[in-house]
């Protein structure tokens, strides 16, 4: 049978949960790509890796707890840091219970298919056991 198929029949529950937690990890990612946009190319620091692509998560840290006494405007660097840091506190943490979600989708997965008991096949007679 098609995994396919026993994803929509069988474990159609999983398969929504599995993507909304898909969805929110590619709605985070998509607010790391825009806040990076945002950002003025003399702006840009340590904080950004080498290529430009991507936030560098120990540095976005580092900068927030140097922000903690410091009143901070809204749409201004320090902001869109905060906000990056946030962004990946909840990244983390929604990977986190994605790995706990898979685990038990794994094992009631494995639950329920140790519980199928296999169908018998149809055995045909052939004519040289006669």
């Amino acid at each position: 049978m098609p995994f396919d198929l026993v994803q929509e029949n069988l474990l159609n529950d999983y398969k929504s949960e599995l993507q909304e937690l898909e969805n929110e990890l590619t709605s985070i990612g998509s607010s790391y790509d825009e806040i990076l946009e945002s950002i003025d190319e003399e702006d840009k620091g340590d904080f950004i890796n080498e290529d430009g692509t991507a936030f560098v998560p120990k540095e976005i840290a580092k900068l927030v707890k140097s922000y903690k006494k410091v009143k901070i405007e809204e749409g201004s660097l320090e902001s869109k840091i905060v906000k990056v840091y946030n962004l990946n506190e909840e990244e983390t943490n929604t990977i986190r219970n994605s790995i706990s979600n898979l685990i038990n989708i794994e094992n009631k997965i494995q639950k329920y298919l140790s519980n199928q008991k296999p169908k018998e096949l149809p055995v045909r007679k052939l004519s040289i056991f006669k």
